[in-house]
């Protein structure tokens, strides 16, 4: 744009186009004409930004009566040019500059002329960073937002309803992983491997997030989901329970429908523990997640490990909210480090939902 303005612009010889940044307050190249480079005095951009008009530089008239504007103008041999801020309702977002090094001069006319030229490239600008602004809102909204239930997404699309801080609360911690992955996979082709884990995926979330749960993280073969969070949930122990049988009793079916069309099949294993934890919204800003940070969450694993295929073990804490309403058999984990922690072996509930 900048070639084409400088070829229909009399007496303009070379021409640059200057944005300017919100963040740092430079001012960013990004386009010129002209040869060895762009010549520009930045004295007299930010001059035209600063007062938010166009300005016309005469050479050696305007600094018999002013100072000169900085160095570049000696340095490019510049001996007349036109400024022009562009402005776009009330903001500079950058400046459009010509000049001339031979001696001919520019009029008023030109520098009308210009300034409705860059009016027209700052509305252009304007419209470009608004659709930036929305892609980039909508690429926060759709990371964030896959991690819950459609119940917490309407909640979250309010402006208000999302606080990117944290708090210390009991919730409560399901892990869910694939059992031998590693020997499962070791002879796989990748793609093989990356479908399964997909429709593992795909089949396993929705179920998290129809009990009122939130996914925290997938890590490799694993779901790490949360109850409890972002929301306080009275119900959140008994949720945690039912959406593990759910997936469970899914994973049976999937496995069904994938050995008929003879695709590899897999099975898990699943640790349900609650406790105390830190848990909120933590990142930066444009790769933020809810998080739950605490032991809660390693012991969640430790209950995951101690899970046999098809199995779900809950923790005493688990169980003590909910020894009422489920069948469940007493057992014992032994970790990978000799420690033995008493656990409960899930059945499934005590009622006609099951």
């Amino acid at each position: 744009i900048v070639g084409r303005i400088v070829d229909v612009m009399p007496n303009a010889k070379r021409g640059a186009l200057l944005l300017h940044s919100r963040e740092t307050d430079a001012l960013l190249l990004a386009g010129f004409r002209g040869t060895g480079g762009p010549a520009v005095s930045e004295t007299l951009a930010r001059r035209a930004m600063v007062e938010k008009r166009g300005l016309l530089w005469r050479g050696e008239a305007e600094e018999a009566s002013n100072a000169p504007p900085g160095a570049s103008i000696a340095r490019f041999a510049i001996s007349s040019a036109l400024v022009a801020p562009l402005l776009w309702r009330g903001e500079a977002m950058g400046v459009l500059c010509l000049d001339n090094p031979e001696g001919a001069h520019f009029s008023t006319g030109d520098l009308r002329v210009l300034m409705i030229v860059a009016h027209h490239i700052g509305m252009a600008l304007a419209n470009r960073r608004l659709a930036e602004e929305l892609r980039r809102e909508s690429n926060i909204k759709a990371n964030l937002l896959r991690q819950f239930s459609p119940q917490y997404r309407e909640q979250l699309l309010n402006p208000a309803g999302l606080q990117l801080s944290g708090e210390r609360g009991e919730v409560t911690i399901l892990v869910s992983d694939i059992r031998g992955f590693e020997a499962l996979t070791r002879h796989m082709e990748p793609v093989a491997v990356i479908e399964m884990l997909n429709d593992y995926f795909s089949r396993l979330s929705p179920i998290i997030w129809a009990h009122n749960g939130s996914i925290d993280k997938y890590i490799g073969d694993a779901i790490l989901a949360v109850f409890g969070s972002p929301n306080k949930d009275p119900k959140q122990h008994e949720n945690a329970l039912r959406a593990a049988l759910e997936m469970q009793a899914d994973m049976a079916r999937s496995n069904a429908a994938r050995a008929k069309k003879g695709k590899v099949t897999c099975e898990i294993g699943i640790g349900v523990h609650c406790g105390e934890a830190l848990h909120g919204f933590m990142g930066v800003l444009d790769q933020f997640s809810l998080t739950v940070i605490g032991d809660a969450v390693n012991r969640a694993g430790r209950y995951c490990d101690g899970a046999k295929s098809g199995e779900i073990m809950l923790s005493p804490q688990v169980y003590q909210w909910v020894w009422k309403d489920v069948e469940a058999g007493p057992a014992q984990i032994i970790t990978k480090h000799g420690e033995t922690l008493p656990a409960f072996r899930l059945l499934g509930f005590g009622d006609p939902r099951d």
